[in-house]
């Protein structure tokens, strides 16, 4: 899904649906401050993408509850299967 949230560009808005998929995506986007991020893990996605503390390129839930209220309020009342879809494809094809 691709949302407007501000002039500059478009969001994409994805549901990363794997096991660990929480810690995983928060170590792969870095500290949230992209100073920050470009000294200790200069290899992460807002040490090489974002422009700034407000403009950090991603975002990724903390948790799972707070994961479970983005999708609800990005997506809707989607299915929230407790494992892997075989196709997560199948999932976004009926509700887009």
């Amino acid at each position: 899904m691709t949302l407007n949230v501000n002039e500059n560009c478009p969001s994409i808005m994805m549901i990363l649906s794997k096991e660990n998929a929480i810690a995983e995506w928060r170590e792969m986007m870095g500290p949230a401050d992209p100073e920050q991020a470009m000294q200790v893990k200069p290899d992460s996605l807002r040490a090489q993408f974002a422009k700034s503390i407000l403009e950090n390129a991603v975002h990724g839930s903390s948790n799972v509850q707070h994961a479970m209220d983005n999708i609800k309020f990005i997506f809707g009342d989607i299915p929230a299967p407790n494992t892997c879809p075989t196709n997560p494809s199948d999932i976004f094809i009926q509700y887009i």
